[in-house]
């Protein structure tokens, strides 16, 4: 199994620029395989999910969060399991504009801690 071409996009920050945590990434790529499997399809592994993808001429998309971390791509084919080959890609946030928002602000009442003010009195003769 080969990776013919593999090509991955700019971070989109999914019009929140200052909410990292929905950035994504889109990964493309073209796999071709030897001697594989007469479905001449494989699996793409990342993580936990399992996408089943054509081998050929076609090129396949798939979108990943643009966290920082390294996401590895493992291709396998889906008949031969000991026919595959892995690739890993990473991208950083691109949401970095700050945001700061007071949700709520109160005042107490003024405390005189039991003291009471003294006025002066000025006696005039």
């Amino acid at each position: 199994m080969k990776i013919e071409e593999i090509s991955q996009s700019e971070c989109d920050d999914n019009d929140t620029p200052s909410d990292n945590t929905d950035d994504t990434f889109e990964v493309s790529f073209n796999i071709s395989a030897l001697n594989s499997g007469s479905s001449n399809s494989f699996t793409l592994k990342e993580g936990t999910d399992d996408l089943e993808i054509s081998i050929g001429n076609v090129e396949n998309k798939i979108t990943l969060p643009a966290d920082g971390l390294q996401h590895t791509l493992v291709f396998a084919d889906v008949e031969l399991n000991s026919c595959k080959v892995q690739y890993v890609v990473s991208q950083e946030s691109c949401s970095d504009e700050c945001s700061m928002s007071i949700d709520e602000i109160s005042q107490s009442e003024c405390d005189n801690k039991d003291t009471l003010r003294i006025i002066p009195m000025i006696h005039l003769k």
